[in-house]
């Protein structure tokens, strides 16, 4: 590795760790109205503004949406990384109900460099659904899905990994957390 020396003679240390402050430009209000606020359809409705149909998706990059970096720095992969979490997000959605432990709500955010977590000591409440859950139509499944000890949730950590959440025991709605 070697030193980098900027145009403007800002000299980089070999090794030296730097990264854009995404987190800071995506919740400036002149880029975003209202920032603070959870608004699920704020990229949808400025699709619908004639010429922006094909920005303010996921992978797209511009120089107020960087998580996936910008210009030829653009993660290459990025297309294949927001499929990935889409399918991951469905399945979680359609396979598992989730909750917070009565009296608590969403936990305050972490900042590690660049990345804003979750507190990883916090828990939620996760269930399996039945199978009738998962798809009212068929109606067989509806027999199995009424018995009482299908309905309870296991309290878990956020620290702890998805392969350890997606460990289940077929037989209940229970996660097996290893």
């Amino acid at each position: 590795m070697e030193d980098i020396k900027l145009s403007d003679g800002v000299k980089l240390p070999a090794g030296t760790h730097f990264a854009v402050a995404s987190g800071p430009v995506l919740l400036d209000s002149d880029n975003v109205p209202s920032p603070e606020k959870f608004d699920p359809m704020r990229f949808y409705r400025k699709r619908q503004v004639p010429g922006e149909e094909n920005k303010h998706l996921l992978p797209m990059t511009d120089k107020n949406h960087l998580h996936f970096g910008h210009g030829k720095y653009a993660c290459p992969g990025r297309f294949f990384a927001v499929n990935e979490m889409k399918m991951i997000l469905a399945r979680f959605l359609i396979e598992y109900e989730f909750k917070y432990p009565e009296g608590d709500g969403r936990p305050k955010n972490m900042t590690m460099d660049e990345n804003v977590l979750p507190d990883p000591e916090a828990t939620f409440m996760v269930r399996k659904r039945t199978a009738a859950e998962m798809n009212p139509r068929f109606p067989r499944c509806t027999e199995r899905s009424r018995t009482s000890d299908r309905y309870f949730f296991e309290t878990v950590s956020l620290d702890r990994s998805i392969d350890e959440l997606l460990h289940l025991d077929r037989n209940s709605s229970k996660a097996i957390l290893i």
